[in-house]
């Protein structure tokens, strides 16, 4: 799966405002290959992620880029900015995980 693509965003990087670079970085752009998905060295990558951008590809014939930026056992509302968990009465989370691991590429 050459025109598949994966990068992982690193874990540890948190943020009170939104940043304009990733903190961190698990693994850069690599091609797709069984021994790197099903290695030990991409245990971070969701499953389901790779399974479904497999598909896309063999089925829309075109270069797949897969973006794993997650961090286990967090609330949801970490993952979505301020403004949006004030729209959705959430309470004043500061979204430190948007800020940090979605942001910069957003």
């Amino acid at each position: 799966y050459r025109s598949v693509r994966l990068f992982t965003v690193g874990k540890g990087t948190t943020s009170k405002t939104p940043l304009r670079a990733l903190g961190s970085l698990y693994h850069n752009w690599t091609a797709a290959s069984s021994a790197l998905v099903g290695g030990l060295a991409w245990k971070e990558f969701s499953a389901v992620c790779w399974l479904f951008g497999k598909e896309l590809s063999n089925e829309l014939k075109v270069p797949v880029g897969l973006i794993s930026s997650s961090w286990g056992g967090t609330q949801i509302q970490v993952w979505m900015p301020k403004a949006a968990n004030e729209a959705c009465h959430q309470g004043s989370w500061s979204g430190d995980r948007y800020n940090a691991m979605i942001a910069p590429f957003a």
